[in-house]
């Protein structure tokens, strides 16, 4: 049983701009929350971000953000929700809500701020696919999961956002640049398989790599070791190459490019588009600032 808040489960994740603020003990913090289920591990007066639970530790998995902000919130282990005087394992918070939590003596409380919006074309179709999931957003546009109908395959699908569209020389370069990174196969690339435009949207599918990216990894499991932080420059170094090599320069190599395969591989995504974000942003080199080459932000 759980507060009689009420409930449902969503067939997708929306667009959050929710945060989780939390005290434990006589420690606090935030986080951020995804457009996915997270672990919490609660542990020395601290609530730390792990991949996965184990079976009997203390701390709480967030399921799932419903379209109207509401979060489903799981207690492992030792740990116990406490709302309208009652004591829960499962609790459905609305936003804004707080909720109190305890583990052993040490006692804690969580609360939320900020929205949820929803995306109208979540469900939909577009040019042969249907969007299922959301997967990120950037500059250039929203990337999404869909289900390739005549080939019933899953892929990753990018639609370029209104700002880009309404500008023809973004469309332009959109399309160039996603079919010259078509034209490339390599191990550690993610490989573009369609351009098109339906319905005054314009997109291009790609490889889903299923592991996620490589900042997604490092938000939830921390810094790597030393071995799989070497792997993933080398995988990263082979595919620029390769690029290179074929007259594409990415220009916004970031963790957040770099998808990770199951079997480990990473794979660089978004090869050519920093020409596109370019035109959009205005700026004389293309990039992330934080992740920008010194001579690249001062224009050399």
């Amino acid at each position: 049983m759980y507060p009689t808040w009420p409930y449902f489960v969503p067939t997708h994740f929306p667009l959050v701009s929710q945060k989780l603020h939390w005290t434990f003990d006589e420690e606090s913090g935030t986080v951020t929350l995804p457009d996915r289920s997270i672990s919490l591990l609660a542990h020395a007066g601290l609530l730390d971000r792990v991949q996965q639970l184990q079976k009997g530790q203390d701390g709480l998995l967030l399921e799932s953000v419903n379209e109207d902000g509401r979060i489903t919130l799981h207690a492992s282990g030792g740990l116990r929700f406490f709302a309208q005087g009652k004591e829960y394992r499962k609790v459905v918070v609305p936003s804004g809500a707080e909720i109190m939590f305890a583990v052993a003596e040490a006692k804690g409380r969580l609360r939320f701020t900020g929205s949820v919006v929803r995306d109208s074309l979540l469900g939909t179709s577009l040019g042969g696919y249907k969007l299922k999931n959301r997967l990120g957003a950037g500059a250039v546009g929203v990337v999404y999961q869909a289900t390739q109908t005549s080939l019933q395959r899953d892929v990753a699908l990018k639609v370029l956002s209104a700002k880009a569209a309404a500008d023809s020389k973004a469309i332009d370069s959109f399309v160039h640049e996603a079919q010259s990174a078509g034209r490339l196969t390599h191990p550690n690339l993610v490989q573009v398989h369609d351009v098109g435009e339906s319905a005054g949207k314009h997109y291009y599918s790609m490889e889903l790599v299923p592991g996620g990216n490589l900042e997604e990894k490092l938000e939830t499991d921390g810094p790597l070791p030393w071995q799989e932080a070497v792997s993933a420059a080398r995988d990263c170094a082979l595919a620029l190459a390769f690029a290179e090599e074929h007259g594409l320069v990415h220009r916004d190599v970031k963790p957040e490019n770099l998808m990770v395969s199951e079997a480990g591989l990473v794979k660089l995504a978004d090869l050519g588009l920093a020409a596109t974000r370019e035109m959009l942003d205005g700026e004389g080199a293309g990039g992330t600032p934080h992740f920008m080459a010194p001579e690249a932000a001062l224009g050399q």
